[in-house]
């Protein structure tokens, strides 16, 4: 039987400590960061959990804690405005 959506909207199941991944980019963020996770611990809900290879920050929802790190910010941004189920193409190129 072959399925007649594309291999992108499927969802990948990756572990946040595997490399190519934007967990992965979170996760080693928060190591860049650890000492403004460990005081994010004491003001906010987010609690440290030891992942496959590190301490991995996490909500009460187990997801995981964006540090303060613009370039990650803005490269999460981009990988979900310009994916194609966000509701337009991304940026077009040709525009200036």
């Amino acid at each position: 039987m072959t399925s007649l959506l594309p291999p992108d909207a499927f969802l990948n199941v990756f572990e946040a400590g595997d490399p190519g991944t934007i967990e992965h980019d979170v996760v080693a963020a928060q190591q860049e960061h650890r000492e403004t996770m460990k005081r994010w611990e004491k003001t906010i809900p987010i609690t440290p959990s030891m992942g496959p290879h590190t301490t991995e920050w996490r909500d009460g929802e187990g997801r995981l804690v964006v540090p303060p790190d613009d370039d990650l910010k803005r490269k999460i941004l981009r990988q979900l405005h310009d994916h194609w189920g966000a509701g337009h193409p991304g940026r077009d190129e040709t525009i200036r």
